[in-house]
């Protein structure tokens, strides 16, 4: 009699299953046309398993990782034969410090094997244990405060959509999605659902399915697709601080230099916003651009930098429509290089006299010597005469 098991994982033609008592349990080599069957003697042995329970199962190539509350193990070999002789090698520590949600969904593809950790969405990789769910941690939820995940926040299947080249998580109302070619998130609500929640989905022949609570089986139609023309919808691209010469550094920037390509036929106004030195409330210098996409379809352009003594840049590109041109149509443009010339000078970046020494006696509330912003427009083309 098998014992009844709380999650099961297909590996090397075995069955692996967790049981209600923390054991890991595996058949013997299944075979097309008959049963699976098990042995009392097949089983993995755990030490600590009530300290650390198991939670969950991953087959990844010829080794099946064994996730606890704690930890991360894994097995590999052939295990025992039909009749018994030969077992598995003795299960080897992959991490102490990380281990998985009860119950979690595991997918192993190309890039490695994902799984849900206390802590969000986590990849084993050939460099090891990544945490590559940071973008869409305020979307996921963790649990770093409350020690327990909500209900909204437990992935409940993960699958591969080679059509869309994408890794599908799937939460109770909504899909979050990687993309495999550009490392980049996304995730995907469905309204058509109502009230129901997601129970799982499967990628079958290209086509996406999902199940929901009331036992509703519904598939993505690939074939639709909605164009919204009634919005405009820019582009906009920020980066993070640069630092010229190291955090604090003292350095003096020049110009700046925009290499890109126009998409569309549609006139539209670009924006680079310029901010300094780790303040990000309002920007410094805004440069404008008047981009026709009916002449060139490339672009190029450079601008003198206001504030040259400082630590760090950050820029923020986007368009705006125009003001003749229609909604339809109107992709706007991709960046291909952002260069900036500066000089590195020696010693830290410096600073007023009454920003260098500290008043004991001072309120909590400081207000630094800079406390203006200005905000500059300029035609941007050939901005050397500026």
């Amino acid at each position: 009699i098998v014992p009844a098991c709380f999650y099961v994982k297909e590996h090397r033609n075995r069955i692996f299953g967790i049981t209600e008592d923390n054991r890991i349990i595996f058949s013997k080599e299944y075979a097309s046309g008959f049963g699976v069957s098990f042995s009392d003697s097949f089983y993995v042995p755990l030490d600590g398993s009530l300290d650390d329970k198991p939670t969950a199962l991953g087959s990844a190539g010829g080794d099946l990782y064994i996730f606890r509350e704690k930890s991360i193990y894994a097995i590999s070999g052939d295990g025992p034969s039909k009749t018994g002789t030969g077992s598995y090698f003795t299960p080897r520590l992959v991490s102490n410090t990380i281990g998985a949600i009860k119950g979690s969904p595991t997918i192993y593809t190309d890039s490695g094997l994902y799984f849900q950790s206390i802590n969000g969405i986590h990849r084993i990789g050939q460099n090891g244990i990544e945490y590559v769910g940071g973008s869409v941690e305020d979307t996921l939820g963790t649990s770093l405060t409350s020690g327990s995940l909500p209900g909204t926040s437990i992935i409940k299947d993960i699958i591969e959509d080679q059509h869309t080249k994408t890794i599908r998580f799937l939460l109770s109302s909504k899909v979050l999605a990687l993309n495999t070619e550009f490392g980049q998130w996304s995730h995907y609500a469905y309204s058509t659902i109502g009230d129901n929640t997601f129970s799982g989905s499967a990628s079958i022949n290209n086509t996406v399915y999902l199940m929901t609570s009331d036992n509703e089986l519904w598939s993505e139609d690939k074939g639709q697709s909605h164009l919204e023309t009634a919005t405009y919808m820019p582009l906009k691209l920020k980066t993070g601080w640069i630092s010229l010469n190291d955090v604090q550094g003292f350095s003096r920037a020049y110009k700046f230099a925009i290499l890109g390509k126009l998409i569309g036929t549609n006139k539209f106004t670009m924006k680079v916003r310029v901010y300094y030195d780790y303040f990000d409330a309002a920007p410094l210098d805004t440069y404008t651009l008047d981009v026709d996409p009916g002449t060139t379809t490339k672009f190029q352009f450079r601008g003198h930098i206001t504030k040259q003594k400082c630590q760090a840049i950050k820029f923020e590109i986007y368009d705006e429509a125009d003001a003749d041109s229609l909604y339809a149509n109107k992709a706007g443009f991709s960046i291909s290089s952002l260069a900036i010339e500066f000089g590195a000078k020696k010693g830290i970046y410096r600073m007023a006299e009454s920003s260098v020494a500290f008043d004991l006696n001072a309120p909590s509330t400081v207000t630094g010597t800079e406390t203006y912003v200005a905000n500059l427009t300029r035609s941007i083309g050939d901005s050397s005469s500026a």
